[in-house]
């Protein structure tokens, strides 16, 4: 997920800067896209990059649960994710990791232990992840998100339910980035928002941090509503920007550097260097590359 921003930041400061004066080096090269927040979309998530997938993610967007005794139907349902999530993640073979995810789903899906549960929603999720990143197949990825959340949207483990913000947030940003159904999108991250808003957990807290980045990206970008995306981003760092978790940490820069390019946009240079320098400092490499490309 975080390849949008990257790419955006790139493509509106150098448009914007030839436009203006500004300074361009043109020896430098279109920076790599980064992937989305990975098994960083989970918690303690993000990225490898990646992504965020989430991230972070590059460790996987999905953080796994707490330990469990080993040799029980836990820790064989979490050996089968990380062997899927090592298949789609580090060796690129996202057929054979869904093959994984598959069978998880087989074996475990109709399990009661909330342990049991989480391993099965995570490779659910992963697997909506694959078949939308790396198999460019969104409608069939939507089907899986929406089952992650029709199945568990009840769920009361944190473990769980990060794994149902998951969901719900990866499948607005499909809707957002490869469906084009803005109006839709927003509809998702409104209800992560309202659904999970009000929890502790990190892993929660990281989902719903991403759903309301996305959620201004979306307003700017397709809707064009550069002030009400400004004001979701404040919100962003308002609410999560004194937070330590690195997946938090990471959503909040995002917000700042977004937050620079479109104030860049709007020609309120102080302001977006401004934004942009606090993004920076949190080590956001996007914020990093607009600082020295304007200047």
């Amino acid at each position: 997920m975080r390849r949008l921003l990257r790419l955006v930041i790139y493509v509106a400061t150098v448009c914007l800067v030839i436009g203006c004066g500004g300074k361009v080096q043109t020896d430098n090269p279109v920076p790599d896209q980064r992937k989305p927040q990975k098994a960083t979309l989970g918690s303690k998530n993000l990225d490898k990059p990646e992504q965020l997938l989430l991230s972070q993610k590059a460790k996987q967007p999905l953080d796994q649960p707490k330990k469990h005794k080993p040799g029980d139907r836990v820790q064989e349902a979490r050996v089968m994710v990380n062997k899927g999530a090592s298949l789609y993640e580090d060796l690129k073979k996202p057929q054979e990791a869904i093959a994984i995810f598959d069978e998880v789903i087989r074996r475990f899906g109709d399990a009661t232990d909330p342990g049991i549960q989480e391993q099965v929603a995570m490779a659910m999720t992963y697997k909506g992840m694959a078949l939308c990143e790396d198999l460019k197949k969104p409608q069939e990825a939507i089907v899986v998100f929406d089952e992650v959340i029709r199945r568990f949207r009840d769920a009361t483990d944190p473990g769980i339910q990060e794994q149902v913000a998951m969901a719900m947030a990866y499948k607005g940003v499909v809707l957002y980035e490869d469906l084009k159904k803005s109006q839709e999108a927003i509809e998702l991250f409104d209800e992560v928002m309202r659904q999970f808003g009000k929890a502790t957990d990190p892993g929660i807290q990281e989902q719903v941090t991403m759903a309301m980045v996305y959620k201004g990206i979306t307003l700017y970008e397709e809707l064009k509503k550069p002030q009400e995306a400004i004001a979701i981003f404040d919100e962003v760092i308002r609410r999560f920007g004194d937070a330590t978790d690195p997946g938090i940490q990471e959503q909040v820069a995002m917000a700042m550097a977004y937050k620079g390019v479109v104030l860049y946009n709007l020609k309120r240079y102080g302001e977006a260097r401004k934004a942009f320098e606090q993004a920076a400092q949190r080590g956001d490499p996007d914020a990093k590359r607009a600082l020295e490309i304007l200047w």
